[in-house]
């Protein structure tokens, strides 16, 4: 469903059915489209949490990161949830990079070697993913992360929800949850 086909599903639920009009329709009845636009990206991030859940790969999505002699920090994507995999792709058979905590990340066994990748270890710092080694080399997308993402809002009438079909009627019940409050 559309985003306006959510909102006037919620608004026949909640006793407030638009006839022809146009978007955003902020003038008639209580509940303006704008406000229920806002109840709808509310109502389908807290739908993706109970998503992850029951099926926290679901929303997984991958990028790359262009690593840099001499920098061990990297600056994670905007939509960036929860890491999932980190894997060194500069060669044929990707290396696993392994999770640590930053409390124990002097205790790493395996290290950044002359420009090759020996497996080693990353941490998160706020939103930087940090590399227990410094890295010795240069690699345009050498480390792909696989990572949970944030459901980007929806914004235009006509966009749909990223969350798979079947769950859209929840997100409409959210909606008019919302404005019975």
């Amino acid at each position: 469903m559309t985003l306006l086909e959510m909102i006037d599903l919620a608004r026949d639920w909640i006793g407030e059915p638009l006839g022809t009009r146009t978007f955003p329709d902020n003038s008639s009845g209580f509940w303006g489209d704008t406000t229920l636009q806002r109840y709808h990206n509310i109502a389908q991030q807290e739908v993706a949490l109970e998503l992850q859940t029951v099926f926290e790969d679901y929303l997984v999505t991958h990028t790359t990161i262009n690593i840099t002699a001499n920098c061990a920090a990297y600056v994670l994507p905007a939509n960036f949830i929860r890491m999932r995999f980190v894997e060194d792709v500069r060669q044929s058979n990707p290396i696993t990079i392994l999770p640590t905590t930053m409390g124990m990340r002097d205790f790493d066994d395996v290290v950044f070697v002359s420009g090759t990748f020996e497996g080693g270890q990353y941490y998160l710092r706020g939103t930087e993913m940090v590399f227990t080694d410094t890295p010795t080399f240069n690699a345009a997308s050498g480390v792909r992360i696989y990572y949970v993402k944030e459901i980007p809002d929806v914004t235009a009438s006509t966009d749909s929800s990223e969350l798979p079909t079947e769950h859209h009627r929840i997100v409409a019940y959210g909606i008019a949850k919302f404005a019975m409050y």
